[in-house]
């Protein structure tokens, strides 16, 4: 179609959503074209197709999910499959989208040593937080599913306890994964897991109630004893999820190998979380603080789609034997978040230390069973460069509060205000030479509930 490989949304991409048209009918499953929906149910006669979730579709495997696929782009290819398609396609602007899965278990892996870094600096200094286990293995646990809006939904302000207490210099006990790493493992889960998708099985929370604390408005706000009220410091992060597809039967292994036959594709994750709300996760869990919402694009790209930002992973030492990968899964992806139309970073998927291959064969290496729909994302990305605009959260590129960010417009932010509209948006290399989109996570901040 005119204008659709300029847009990102090509024949070479072909993202799948779930829309209900404006004008009535039940929410389905469509295929995105330049600005259109494609309506896939009448098109291929399918009954998975007119339901209100991918997952169907997804639990045929991917034999079906390549059929399909090459189903669709060979007929805009032809001129006579694109007179057959014409008529079950849909401008965008009439339709309004959902959630694409209604996930049973979010995990969230850190894949990216530089957001690890920098948060680490900035609420642990002084500290050594990244030994240990980092070089093993990826660090992660469990989220709240239940914290998945539907697309560009309101994100209300958390209220919870808010900490003022001294700085434990990342200091916890217990670790992730359950495993019984001791002090390292620990350190970092209490240090710097404050996402929904980040936060572990154990691990206390790190030091809050510091200098650079703020209110909504910027202004500093430093609590003199634990109180309870709206969270100051509301944060995101910019993610990339992974969206399981074939499940595997409980107390079976994924083999690193075996990656693309269990993942359907990827979705853009903002990831929400409140920075000064830690006392809600004593004991430690994934509570208020750590999840406040998790904002998904409407859109799932196909991993074949993803075929050229393949890239070998970077140099690294030599993890557990059942992660050694053979095929290249890093993955080119170019992040941008913006605040209210404005771009504040630009962070790269491309030098993660974990690749999503090995995320997956960790998840289930002591036979854990993943189910159709299931998240594995890769936490907060930051890009490997020295840029500022490279880091993929507030936290970072506020150096937690205490130099607050100055937006295009000149206003400043040290974490989002109420009214604040978030977006996350992707590219990566497309398999025609261009570029394709990932979609589009958003969010809006709304005023705490009064109580």
């Amino acid at each position: 179609m005119s204008g659709a490989d300029e847009a990102g949304y090509g024949a070479d991409n072909l993202p799948y959503g779930v829309f209900r048209e404006r004008a009535g009918g039940a929410a389905r499953v469509g295929a995105r074209i330049g600005g259109m929906v494609l309506d896939l149910a009448p098109l291929l006669r399918a009954p998975e197709f007119a339901r209100p979730s991918l997952v169907p579709f997804m639990a045929m495997g991917p034999i079906a999910w390549r059929s399909v696929r090459a189903r669709i782009s060979g007929m805009l290819a032809d001129e006579a499959g694109r007179a057959q398609a014409e008529p079950h396609l849909i401008p965008l602007e009439r339709v309004e989208m959902a959630a694409p899965v209604a996930p049973r278990a979010h995990t969230g892996y850190l894949c990216s040593l530089e957001y690890a870094s920098n948060a680490a600096r900035i609420l642990a200094p002084g500290e050594d937080v990244l030994s240990g286990p980092w070089e093993d293995r990826p660090l992660g646990g469990g989220g709240r599913p239940a914290s998945v809006t539907d697309p560009g939904g309101p994100v209300p302000r958390p209220r919870g306890r808010r900490a003022a207490r001294p700085a434990r210099n990342g200091t916890a006990s217990g670790a992730l994964n359950g495993g019984g790493e001791g002090r390292d493992a620990g350190a970092l889960g209490s240090a710097w897991l404050p996402s929904e998708s980040e936060s572990g099985a154990a691990g206390t929370p790190g030091p809050t109630g510091t200098a650079g604390d703020t209110g909504p408005s910027g202004s500093a706000a430093r609590p003199t004893e634990d109180d309870l009220g709206p969270s100051r410091r509301l944060d995101v992060g910019a993610e990339l999820a992974f969206v399981v597809g074939s499940p595997n039967t409980p107390g079976s292994r994924i083999a690193v190998v075996d990656f693309a036959e269990h993942v359907f594709g990827a979705v853009l994750i903002a990831a929400w979380s409140a920075r000064d709300l830690p006392a809600e996760d004593e004991p430690p869990g994934p509570l208020p603080g750590r999840a406040v919402a998790t904002s998904v694009s409407p859109w799932v790209v196909p991993l074949d789609a993803l075929g050229a930002a393949r890239i070998p992973a970077r140099d690294r030492t030599p993890p557990l034997p059942h992660l050694r990968s053979i095929a290249d899964w890093g993955l080119e992806v170019a992040f941008e978040l913006r605040v209210n139309g404005q771009t504040v970073a630009r962070p790269r998927l491309g030098g993660a230390y974990w690749t999503p291959d090995q995320m997956v064969a960790q998840l289930t290496a002591d036979g854990t069973a993943l189910e159709t729909g299931d998240l594995v994302s890769t936490g907060t990305v930051s890009g490997a460069g020295p840029a500022r605009e490279e880091r993929g959260s507030l936290l970072e590129l506020g150096g937690g509060g205490e130099h607050p960010l100055v937006l295009p417009d000149g206003t400043e932010r040290a974490f989002l205000e109420d009214g604040d509209r978030v977006s996350v948006t992707a590219t990566a290399p497309g398999l025609g030479g261009g570029f394709i989109g990932l979609g589009e996570a958003e969010g809006t901040v709304a005023p705490a509930t009064q109580e």
